[in-house]
């Protein structure tokens, strides 16, 4: 599926290029979150890559929301597995990170909205994520 609020590249639309621009004080996504689960049928699997390149430290990775989920406790799992997420990407957070680089593609702000269950475990995978 193609993302919602990019474009991808031309010679393959399923991939987009997130890109801090020299210019950008703010890049694009530049908030925790959780990509695309603000569409009402969840992704199976999103490959987000996120690297930040350090001057002195070099590059960090970003834990997956699986590594998340394995290191809460079981009482804070048992709790959290009850909940329904408020998933929309016009939280003003969020959306102020992609509003340049829409306006320059020529895209309207779309406004995507979707409650799902904060724990997500699919067929493809033996384990929980959080949403």
């Amino acid at each position: 599926m193609e993302y919602p609020q990019l474009k991808g590249l031309p010679e393959c639309p399923l991939v987009t290029e997130v890109i801090k621009l020299e210019h950008e004080k703010l890049n694009f996504g530049g908030v925790w979150h959780s990509d695309t689960a603000y569409l009402k049928n969840l992704q199976w699997q999103v490959c987000s890559t996120r690297l930040r390149f350090l001057r002195t430290v070099g590059i960090r990775f970003f834990p997956t929301s699986t590594w998340a989920h394995e290191n809460l406790s079981d009482g804070f799992k048992k709790t959290l597995s009850e909940l329904i997420a408020v998933n929309s990407s016009s939280k003003p957070e969020v959306s102020m990170t992609r509003e340049d680089r829409m306006s320059e593609a020529g895209m309207e702000l779309n406004v995507l909205d979707a409650l799902h269950p904060l724990f997500a475990h699919t067929l493809r995978q033996e384990e929980n994520s959080l949403r």
